[in-house]
């Protein structure tokens, strides 16, 4: 008996070290695009998800045990506009990546406070309230999130905003989120990632555009593949957007492949 125990265990040990092989690594550093030195206190997230890094003092980050497949790369820091890469990982593989983020210097307008019943907001959910007083979408805020916390981000978006609803794929939960119009307002892309179409997207049915945090992950017509809306976890989120039909988006994020609305997520 002691035999056959150690061999289980042998094997047990032996199925981990095959699965951590089959993971990739992403080796990264972030820099100044004009002088190309490294930025230190940069955030780095992983789509899917991982959690969020932050570059040490010379830049550099690293992401270990990274799922073979499609990933996006999101890149903020304070005083620099965000930037993204998409880009393939493959199994047992080291992928190095350098990130350029540009400086934006944002003039403010002068503010004249006399008596505001509502707190000033700052940062990146400025524009999110800004665009709620405005009446032209449909808003999630936080104190709704903080109470759905246990919900699947896509059960919360399509509860919440009319002419949205969700397309489930055969895998888990997988699901992205689309625009509620029967009949289609264009025909399905032709360049469909073959992957979405296993896994159960509807090629006619219409996709928004997805941002998170103000860098598009999703945009119908450049080759992105669907955004998995459930990879992003409920409780990592602060605010939602959801836009239909080109006269309501704003103008930053209308462009020409925003026919099927738009969506946007703000994280914590």
């Amino acid at each position: 008996m002691r035999h056959i125990l150690t061999l289980g265990f042998c094997w047990l040990i032996a199925t981990d070290i095959a699965a951590a092989q089959d993971h990739a690594r992403i080796l990264g550093r972030v820099v100044y695009k004009s002088t190309k030195a490294g930025i230190s206190g940069a955030e780095v997230r992983l789509l899917p998800p991982a959690p969020p890094l932050v570059t040490d003092s010379s830049g550099y980050f690293r992401f270990d045990r990274v799922l073979p497949g499609d990933v996006t790369l999101i890149v903020r820091r304070v005083g620099f506009a965000p930037e993204s890469a998409f880009f393939e990982v493959h199994a047992r593989e080291d992928r190095d990546i350098l990130v350029e983020l540009k400086e934006s210097v944002q003039q403010l307008d002068t503010v004249n406070v006399a008596g505001r019943a509502e707190p000033i907001v700052t940062g990146k959910l400025r524009g999110f309230y800004e665009r709620k007083r405005m009446g032209i979408g449909t808003f999630i805020d936080p104190d709704y999130l903080k109470n759905e916390v246990q919900q699947r981000l896509g059960d919360v978006i399509v509860l919440r905003t009319p002419g949205s609803k969700l397309v489930r794929g055969r895998l888990g939960s997988t699901a992205w989120i689309a625009t509620n119009r029967d009949g289609g307002i264009r025909p399905a892309s032709p360049r469909m990632d073959p992957i979405d179409r296993q896994l159960g997207a509807n090629p006619n049915v219409c996709y928004p555009d997805v941002y998170i945090d103000g860098v598009v992950v999703y945009s119908y017509g450049f080759g992105h593949r669907l955004f998995d809306i459930n990879t992003i976890p409920t409780h990592d989120v602060e605010a939602i957007e959801f836009y239909v039909g080109a006269a309501r988006i704003p103008i930053q994020y209308n462009k020409s492949s925003s026919a099927c609305g738009v969506l946007l997520i703000w994280t914590k």
